[in-house]
């Protein structure tokens, strides 16, 4: 199995590790506190009993492929 040179790096770096890790997950709170606000308090409500027709941020995610890619891409 070939391993990339910069991984290879990385994992006999633990200073480099934990500060990827630091960007990744702060990449990931913007994205949940941004994009994805919107459909995670949708789906917590979905969650709690709330009807499908009434989570509009959803159904956009659902029905318009487009749509739930740019909501995706940002994080991939």
């Amino acid at each position: 199995m070939r391993i990339d040179p910069q991984l290879r790096a990385l994992r006999g770096d633990p200073a480099s590790q934990r500060a990827v890790q630091k960007q990744l997950e702060q990449q990931r709170d913007d994205w949940l506190c941004g994009p994805a606000a919107a459909v995670r308090a949708e789906l917590a409500l979905y969650g709690e009993g709330a009807d499908l027709s009434e989570l509009d941020s959803v159904q956009t995610v659902v029905k318009q492929p487009d749509e739930a890619r740019g909501l995706i891409d940002p994080v991939m």
